[in-house]
């Protein structure tokens, strides 16, 4: 069990050099996530993954990218990052990765592949179904209103918890596809809806537009009023004010009609119901009214009515009006909504080179990946009809690439087989036949286009094979085989489950295909077999007793503290069952583990009646009391072991973690005799040393440093242990340089027989002595030191970087930083940043200001952070910038520095006024005025530009 020794602790740590980078990298990644920094840790994962492949965090870091892309509407890289996660080995979370893959095909339109992965998620679990409903919404917005029904319908049959919500979503469906009637029944199934429900606006705008369709406008009119009641400035809500007036109309109830447009006090609000007059036919598919309600904005600037005038115009195949006011949207928000039938109306004009010319502008412009993938199929189709078949080919590779359908596969077989490119053709044939070997649909043209290739380059033997394989069918056989072996004699899991698998399926094979997965440490597998095994009827009571006594070894394993508890204690309720000791223990350290230490004594305490264990666990009550910092208790706890068993396997541990008891709570008289009896009983005891360095640290630790040194240099005189000399000499000269005592330091160096601890407090005596030359030299000999190599190559890189040579200075403060005990890491990783700095290295140095202000807290964090806002403004990061500054000004009396608090005060008046926040401005000015008013004055010249 890991402990902490209170106050000793500082004085024992030992620098070391594994997988430094990797941990930093790591932490400046979590904490660019949990700070919200997206971009930044899309970014860094990436760096992340590519310079550590083969790192045991690299399943966490892929799913949280993964998720990241997702999230961000990225499903490619989604895709990407989530196939990466599923090959990188065992996962616990396989049908939630399942979910994801199959929502991003979904979003790229991916039909096949997206069914494939959702039936890959247990039919039983939550994601199954919050897929299928999310999936079926995913076609309701894609007007695919076949495979729509499909998925809703099959949430609806499960009577899962999204059963109101797939309702709601086939309602939508089938009103979106003028299936009224249908809608309704939908709507019916959702009984009541109380105005206090989620769906209460939606299903009512529902009923009252088909009741309105219907002309059955009373009831229409009711609807209408009850969501125009809740609330009537959301889209909903305008819409079912703007139907409520239209029922009126009809009905001729114009003083309704006159009320309801009184409300209507100015030309904003009244362009507002124009436009949801507008959209709301758009939204019936009556384009023509709609033109006419879009055509009474006054506004003639009115971005949201220039997008409904040239939708509805789409709508109607009036393609030249319809472009005409797409292309005003351009250099406005609208544009990247509007750039999708920009391009469709030039194909559908067949301006097809103009849409070559504007190939490269998707590229520039942040538009949704279905708009992207769209336009480019266009491209391509534009490319296909001018006869460029290179252009048209790279187009639909690229979207094959990401939709992985035989329709975009297909294209690509037909444009190469334009381009009488044979290999290219050979390829793409035989991608198709290996994907889609059961295709009815494209085989005949795919074999036509690849034995038509064949005879225009006159290889006729190959073209009469291809059209003999197409006559005789298209028959393979796939063979299955299984290769994972172990053996549970021997520890060869994997060829026993080969032999298991094999084997009849009984509930004793089961049972050790549990036992195997243990062992091959797929703990969710094991999980599930003992699970199912134990909800089986027939199992045998003494086959049950082992599933448990073997499901809470796999969830300690697992690391599920919890749920090894809760078998546990299950196990320990069973009558006559086998070890119960391992069983209590196991329980007692996870509850240790869970940081519940009275619970995890309470546990030992049922130990103690079993006498092989007594020892042990009276030691375990013990730990668990100085774990919990309970020094009293410990301390009696500790001496009872030793007391009771002198002899005994935990005696002499128990003696020493009694002494540090004595000595953290301050009983110097009884820590003093004890610790003389504990060496006098164990001469030969790895703890010796240990125990020689208490009194010493206590000592110092009490701040009574003459007698801390009198006792090192007895310890240093009289130990024989040269680990326990080089300590007592390394707290003599700390004390000594803390205090200047520079003469009476170099005579005890002098002294030292350590030749790296002799030279590590040489280059100390020198650089307090200014002899930076001498220091030098001292410092090159540290390099290859373990203990002293972090502070060398520190010193060696601030060497370089006074002489402006940042190469090496950034080498030598990498290797400074790469020690993982260091407590340089904020200097040396400041440094680095800094190197890159002076050599214009700007984006390099933000990302080396950031990690040093997140990563390593310090007397560098506030200046790392202010300099990482400088460099994210270099770079072209002006929101990154601000949002730095603003956390610094939030610091508030916290800000270390007077210079710090002007130079941030500076930096948000700047921000605020390009923003035209001039409040704002005001406001962190008259801060300014009372530490710096010159500056102050200064910064009100932003105000004027």
């Amino acid at each position: 069990m890991k402990k902490i020794i209170l106050i000793l602790m500082i004085f024992f740590g030992i620098s070391t050099y594994l997988f430094a980078n990797e941990r930093d990298d790591l932490a400046y990644l979590d904490e660019l996530y949990s700070q919200k920094k997206f971009s930044l840790a899309i970014e860094e994962s990436n760096r992340f993954v590519s310079t550590y492949p083969e790192s045991r965090n690299i399943a966490k870091i892929l799913e949280r990218l993964a998720k990241t892309y997702f999230l961000n509407d990225d499903y490619k890289n989604t895709i990407r990052v989530f196939k990466m996660y599923l090959e990188n080995g065992k996962i616990t979370n396989v049908n939630e990765v399942n979910y994801y893959l199959m929502r991003s095909y979904a979003s790229i339109g991916d039909k096949k592949e997206s069914d494939y992965y959702l039936l890959l998620i247990d039919r039983n679990n939550d994601y199954y179904a919050r897929g299928l409903y999310e999936v079926g919404m995913e076609y309701v917005e894609r007007e695919d209103y076949v495979n729509a029904q499909k998925k809703l319908n099959e949430v609806v049959m499960m009577g899962a918890r999204y059963k109101t919500d797939a309702l709601l979503g086939l309602a939508l469906m089938s009103y979106n596809n003028k299936q009224y009637s249908n809608a309704l029944v939908y709507l019916d199934q959702l009984g009541t809806i109380r105005s206090s429900d989620k769906n209460y606006i939606i299903v009512n705008y529902l009923y009252g537009s088909i009741y309105s369709r219907s002309n059955n406008l009373a009831d229409a009119i009711t609807r209408f009023k009850n969501v125009v009641s809740r609330d009537s400035t959301s889209s909903y809500g305008k819409r079912s004010l703007t139907s409520l007036i239209d029922a009126y109309i009809k009905t001729g109830n114009d003083k309704e009609v006159e009320e309801l447009l009184g409300n209507v006090k100015n030309t904003k609000d009244k362009d507002e119901i124009s436009i949801v007059l507008g959209d709301s036919y758009a939204d019936k598919g009556n384009y023509s009214k709609a033109v006419e309600y879009y055509g009474k904005v006054i506004d003639t600037k009115n971005l949201q009515a220039i997008y409904g005038m040239g939708y509805s115009y789409y709508k109607l195949g009036r393609n030249q009006d319809a472009q005409r006011y797409f292309e005003r949207l351009n250099n406005t928000s609208y544009y990247s909504k509007a750039l999708f039938y920009i391009f469709s109306t030039d194909y559908k004009l067949k301006n097809y080179k103009k849409i070559l010319n504007n190939r490269n502008i998707p590229n520039k412009v942040k538009i949704s990946k279905s708009d992207s993938d769209n336009i480019k199929e266009i491209i391509a189709n534009a490319a296909y009809e001018l006869g460029d078949f290179n252009l048209a080919i790279n187009y639909y590779k690229d979207i094959y690439t990401k939709t992985q359908s035989k329709e975009n596969l297909y294209k690509i077989i037909v444009a190469t087989a334009k381009n009488n490119d044979v290999a290219g053709l050979e390829k793409a044939f035989n991608e198709f036949n290996k994907a889609y070997p059961d295709d009815t649909v494209y085989k005949q043209r795919n074999y036509n286009a690849m034995g038509s290739t064949y005879y225009n380059k006159n290889r006729i033997d190959d073209a009469i094979n291809v059209y003999k394989k197409y006559l005789n069918g298209n028959k393979d056989k796939k063979m299955l085989s299984n290769l994972i072996a172990m053996l549970l004699n021997g520890k060869k899991y994997n060829e026993l489950l080969v032999y298991l698998d094999m084997d009849d399926d009984t509930l004793d094979n089961r049972y050790l295909k549990g036992i195997a997965n243990i062992g091959i440490a797929d703990y969710q597998k094991a999980d599930k077999i003992f699970g199912d095994l134990l909800k089986n009827s027939g199992i045998a009571a003494e086959l049950a007793i082992k599933v448990k006594f073997n499901q809470v070894r796999n969830y300690f394993l697992w690391g599920k503290y919890q749920e090894a508890i809760n078998i546990g204690e299950e196990y320990l309720t069973i009558e006559n069952a086998p070890d119960k000791e391992e069983i209590i223990d196991k329980i007692g350290v996870s509850y240790f583990r869970l940081d519940n230490f009275a619970k995890s004594r309470e546990i030992y305490e049922k130990l103690l009646s079993y006498e092989k264990s007594a020892e042990y666990a009276m030691f375990q009550i013990a730990e668990g009391y100085y774990g919990e910092k309970k020094l009293q208790e410990a301390r009696e706890a500790y001496k009872a072991v030793y007391d009771k068993y002198p002899d005994g396997g935990y005696s002499e541990q128990a003696y020493y973690w009694y002494l540090n008891t004595l000595a953290n709570m301050g009983d110097m008289g009884a820590f003093n005799n004890e610790s003389g009896l504990f060496l006098e009983k164990y001469p030969k005891s790895q703890l010796k040393d240990n125990v020689l360095m208490l009194s010493g640290a206590v000592y110092e630790y009490l701040k009574n440093n003459d007698k801390a040194i009198e006792y090192y240099e007895n310890l240093y005189n009289t130990s024989k242990t040269a680990n326990i000399k080089n300590n007592a000499a390394e707290r003599i000269l700390e004390i000594l340089l803390i205090n200047e005592q520079l003469d009476r330091a170099k005579k005890f160096v002098e002294k030292l027989p350590n030749d790296e601890m002799k030279t590590y407090y040489v280059s100390m005596i020198y650089a307090r002595e200014n002899n930076s030359e001498a220091a030098f030299k001292e410092h090159e000999k540290l390099k290859n030191s373990k203990k002293y190599g972090d502070y060398g190559y520190l010193n060696i890189g601030t060497y370089y970087f006074v002489k402006k040579n940042y190469e090496n200075a950034r080498q030598n403060y990498q290797k400074a930083l790469d020690f993982e005990n260091s407590k340089y890491k904020d200097l040396a990783m400041y440094q680095m940043a800094a190197c890159d700095e002076f050599e214009n290295k700007f984006e390099d140095a933000f990302r080396g200001y950031s990690k040093c202000y997140m990563l390593y807290i310090g007397n560098y964090s506030q200046v790392a952070k202010i300099k990482a806002g400088q460099m994210a403004e270099k770079i072209g990061k002006e929101a990154e910038a601000r949002n730095i500054y603003k956390e610094l000004y939030q610091l508030g009396e916290e800000i270390n520095k007077k210079e710090y608090k002007e130079f941030v005060l500076e930096r948000m008046v700047y921000y605020s006024a390009k923003s035209n926040l001039k409040d704002d401005a005001k406001k962190y000015i008259g801060e300014l005025e009372k530490i710096n008013k010159e500056l102050a004055l200064k910064c009100s010249e932003y105000l004027k530009n």
